[in-house]
């Protein structure tokens, strides 16, 4: 069978990814997690030099003013890539003449220079204790966010705990191990599959499966890295759906994603990189849909 140049692109691109690609990976994740303990260690000791924008308001205030640095969850990743970029899940209690109020604030940060200095709270959770009742505040900014971005906001202390712990496994991803794969891959993906696992198991949106039977043909005899757990359709700008691999899946804001690695010159339509270097892209992509 011939081989669409788009797959054998994708195949090169797996037969060299070698011992460089994997350091490069790690160390970029080593550094930013780096960055992440210092902005940890600047929301206990200064919280006074934090400039935090609320959804909403034009100025911004300093986590200390806020009272939200007291219980700031530890920084989580959101980019490898500089500029790096983290979020910090924080609570604290105000007090009106209304009563006493609990807030919850998903709060972004992007290290700039050699400093973090400014944050955005791209979504708060009030309670009112006094009334029983919560009330979430999205920034207007959260629209135009990627889907990740959109479900680290919604998110559970767990479920951020399990992203940290997947930046953490990836660290020692080998990536050197990878084999070159074989000739013979489909060229069309199938339209409604979004993912195709290891074990044959299928994430569908709907009927739309032309192809389906020569995809799974070709990926269940496959010798395939223990690093990939499955193939990921995702929606690239010049050349349709193209597949990705995946290394992690977990849960955000209740809803699916993966950790993915795409070919460094495919252009996801609204995923964007979280790490990259001349081969490999590193993407998070919902599982329910097409992001």
């Amino acid at each position: 069978m011939r081989m669409h140049p788009r797959w054998l692109l994708l195949c090169a691109c797996l037969a060299c990814c070698g011992t460089l690609r994997a350091e490069s990976l790690g160390k970029s994740i080593g550094e930013a997690e780096a960055l992440l303990a210092q902005l940890q260690k600047q929301i206990a000791g200064k919280p006074e030099s934090l400039r935090v924008k609320l959804p909403a308001r034009n100025q911004h205030h300093s986590l200390k003013e806020l009272g939200l640095h007291p219980l700031c969850q530890p920084p989580v990743l959101v980019r490898a890539a500089p500029p790096v970029r983290a979020m910090s899940q924080c609570m604290g209690m105000q007090f009106s003449g209304g009563g006493m109020t609990q807030v919850q604030a998903a709060i972004f940060w992007d290290h700039s220079g050699s400093a973090w200095q400014s944050g955005r709270v791209l979504r708060m959770q009030v309670n009112d204790l006094r009334r029983m009742r919560t009330e979430p505040l999205e920034d207007v900014a959260l629209d135009s966010e990627q889907a990740m971005v959109q479900g680290m906001a919604q998110a559970t202390a767990q479920e951020l705990q399990q992203l940290d712990r997947v930046w953490r496994s990836l660290v020692d991803t080998p990536l050197e191990e990878w084999p070159g794969w074989q000739a013979g891959m489909p060229e069309a993906w199938p339209e409604d599959l979004l993912a195709l696992h290891r074990d044959g198991r299928l994430r569908l949106s709907g009927s739309r499966l032309r192809g389906l039977h020569a995809w799974q043909a070709w990926w269940t005899p496959l010798a395939k890295p223990a690093a990939v757990e499955a193939l990921v359709g995702v929606p690239s700008r010049l050349e349709g759906v193209v597949p990705a691999l995946q290394l992690a899946e977990l849960q955000l804001g209740g809803r699916p994603f993966a950790m993915v690695l795409l070919p460094a010159n495919r252009q996801p339509t609204q995923a964007h990189a979280l790490w990259s270097d001349r081969q490999w892209q590193l993407l998070m992509v919902r599982l329910d849909a097409r992001s």
